[in-house]
């Protein structure tokens, strides 16, 4: 034949469509295989820059946390301080005068001295008593910080191993198609190629191909059973309204037999009795 023509085109075209998909899906698992060891080390560089970006998050996200519980665990730690140095200070003070009242022994100011030493023995009591409660509670409040400071190490741990573990979890299928073309990007688009055309090739060449002796023996013999058979292809042309051409196939045997049942069956029908079966 001299060409392929628009028709045969439009006829192959699923068959070149199919093939071609075909070659697609065959040609990635190719991809993968011929380029395994650069997808692997392509594979591990990106899965560890992703475990650190991962880590580094997680490490700002703990260290914002940490200086929060760190500034309230200086502030309590603060509180208590001032509230021993007022309790130093007030013991002082008392320790002070008992040795002034110690020294005065004897003298006009020492019943004075003994009151003023027996009046801060007891404001000191009392301020104790009414302190006691707030540095247990400021003393708790520090164990609490304390406490959310080391949960906090082991919630960094506890992530980063999650994070080791999503990291990992970056070996899809897709992924290695992906790196399959950004590590060599020629090599995948001619494996790609290559796969494509062992598919569409032999569809091209079946519609190229010149019609030899067998295929003619092959029409001879199928022409020769139509014509035994009582078959004219496109014996008769029918013109439709528009007045287009339409070829029509004539069954010269089975023709005659139908016009002569309807014959009978016409026949039949004007007399009033059933036709006879031919």
């Amino acid at each position: 034949r001299e060409q392929i023509s628009g028709r045969e085109v439009m006829s192959a075209f699923p068959r070149l469509l199919m093939a071609t998909v075909v070659g697609l899906c065959l040609s990635t698992p190719l991809e993968i295989r011929v380029l395994e060891p650069e997808i692997d080390v392509a594979l591990e560089l990106q899965q560890r820059h992703a475990l650190r970006s991962l880590n580094n998050a997680s490490e700002k996200r703990v260290e914002a946390r940490r200086f929060e519980f760190v500034e309230r665990l200086e502030t309590a730690r603060r509180r208590v301080e001032a509230v021993g140095r007022e309790v130093e200070r007030r013991r002082a003070e008392i320790d002070g005068q008992r040795t002034a009242a110690a020294i005065s022994v004897g003298r006009p100011t020492a019943h004075a001295m003994a009151e003023n030493l027996a009046a801060m023995e007891r404001e000191f009591e009392d301020f104790q008593r009414r302190e006691r409660p707030r540095r247990a509670e400021l003393n708790d409040e520090v164990a609490s910080h304390r406490g959310a400071l080391d949960a906090l190490d082991g919630e960094l741990e506890a992530t980063k191993a999650s994070n080791v573990r999503l990291a990992a979890g970056m070996d899809g299928l897709v992924r290695r198609i992906h790196l399959a073309h950004e590590v060599n990007p020629l090599v995948a688009w001619a494996l790609t190629a290559l796969l494509i055309l062992a598919e569409v090739v032999p569809v091209l060449v079946k519609m190229m191909l010149v019609r030899g002796p067998y295929d003619y023996l092959v029409d001879a013999q199928s022409r020769l059973a139509l014509a035994r058979a009582g078959v004219a292809r496109g014996g008769r042309v029918l013109i439709d309204e528009e007045g287009n051409p339409h070829p029509s196939d004539v069954y010269l045997r089975v023709e005659p037999l139908l016009a002569s049942a309807i014959s009978r069956a016409e026949t039949a029908r004007d007399r009033g009795a059933p036709a006879a079966p031919s």
